[in-house]
């Protein structure tokens, strides 16, 4: 990765085609950390999102809250000494950069 630079998005709401609208949004936009509320999940994880290379962080098959990493370049550590099943915590380190990325369910409340 050149300099420091990095895509980051977030996504909200639950919806009928949430995989797929997750998946275009990362592959149009280029995308390279992605927080999302609510993920589309089976009894595996993040539906579909975690069978691609992505680096998905989500405490747990019943997760409220995911950081997908789609950029190889980046370092991800997932804190899960912070993490929920409704907050999703990571680490990213991206050259010199260093930074702490939270994801959280839209309707619970901060910690």
């Amino acid at each position: 990765m050149q300099g420091t630079a990095a895509r980051i998005a977030s996504i909200g709401g639950p919806d009928d085609d949430r995989d797929a609208r997750i998946e275009r949004l990362l592959v149009s936009r280029k995308i390279d950390i992605c927080m999302v509320q609510e993920p589309p999940i089976d009894g595996k994880g993040v539906y579909l999102l975690d069978r691609h290379p992505y680096r998905v962080i989500a405490s747990g098959c019943q997760s409220k809250a995911t950081i997908i990493v789609t950029n190889q370049d980046i370092d991800v550590l997932s804190l899960k000494q912070l993490s929920t099943p409704h907050n999703a915590v990571a680490a990213i380190a991206m050259g010199d950069t260093r930074l702490t990325v939270k994801s959280k369910e839209d309707d619970y409340p901060c910690m």
